[in-house]
Parts: C-alpha cells; structure tokens; sequence
C-alpha cells in the first residue's frame, strides 16, 4: 500500500513541476504544490525502504520521472532551424585553452576533493567524539566542503586569490591533521 501511495505522490509532484515549467509564465501555486507533494513522499518512501534506500529513492524516482517526461515531450527542430545550425561554423579552442580547462577540471576534482578531506578529518580530530563519531562526521560534511569549495573557487573573479586561501588552509589541515 506505501508504494502506489509513495508512487502516486512522487510522479503527480513531478507533473506539477513540470506543468509549472512549460508555462510561459510559471505558477508559484503548482511549484510550492509540487515541491510539498514530493516531500510528502519522503516520509513514504522511508518507511518503505528503511532510512538508506528510501532517502536514495525519494531523489531518484522524481528524477528518472522528469527524465521521462521531457523526453516523452521533445520535439525535433524544425528543417529550418537545422538548416541554420549547419550554416555556424564551430569555434574549437586552442590547446592553451584546452589545457588550461584540464587543470582547473583537476583541480576542483581531485584537489578540492582532497583540501576538503583534509580539512574535515582535522576538525573531525579536534572534536571530543569517539572515532566512529568522527568518522560520520568527515562523510557527512565531506561532501558538502567540497561542493562550497568548488563553487566558491569557480564563482570567484580573482582565482589566484582563492588559490592562495585555499593552499593556506590545506596547510593548517595537514598541519592539525599531523
């Protein structure tokens, strides 16, 4: 019975937003509907599956769900508007840019990933919880470091700037993590 209930919730919050979406001009009634209905199943979705799964399905249902309404709704471009995409003449980047692009990819991947592992076992280690504490909290925080790492290195005009502060406070890390 929670699963056509869990189901049902799920795909009708999904269809509001995606109504909502194709407007011209979005309602804010079928987005707060939609939002509130998917979170209504989350409890359903829970008990279910148990806290893991059911977190894991409550993100993935509605997603596969939207993935299929947009494809079950997307129309071909018109013969004219492919003729005047074959017309643009493709602008390819340099190898500078390329490798350039290479680094900064490296970089937010693997180096931030590592700053901010870094970081949360140092201040995981300061904490007076007992390892297996410590542990939960380096994997809950971890990812969510690394995310406001990444984003406020890319959202930054000044690079070098944040480079700098971010070496910095891998080097405090490492140095409370030592």
């Amino acid at each position: 019975m929670l699963l056509p209930a869990a189901l049902l919730l799920t795909l009708t919050g999904v269809f509001s937003l995606y109504s909502s979406w194709r407007r011209r001009e979005p309602s804010p009634v079928r987005v707060i509907d939609g939002w509130l209905l998917l979170l209504l199943a989350v409890p359903l979705w829970v008990m279910l599956c148990g806290p893991e799964f059911g977190v894991a399905y409550a993100l993935a249902v509605p997603a596969l769900a939207a993935w299929g309404l947009i494809s079950l709704r997307h129309q071909p471009l018109s013969a004219s508007a492919g003729r005047a995409l074959k017309g643009r003449v493709a602008e390819y980047p340099g190898t500078l840019r390329v490798l350039q692009a290479l680094a900064q990819f490296l970089l937010v991947t693997a180096g931030f990933g590592l700053l901010g592992l870094l970081i949360t076992n140092a201040v995981a280690g300061l904490l007076p919880f007992g390892m297996k504490m410590n542990l939960l909290l380096t994997l809950l925080i971890f990812p969510l470091l690394w995310a406001s790492l990444t984003c406020w290195f890319l959202a930054g005009r000044r690079r070098w700037s944040s480079l700098t502060a971010l070496l910095l406070a891998s080097a405090s890390a490492v140095y409370l993590f030592v």
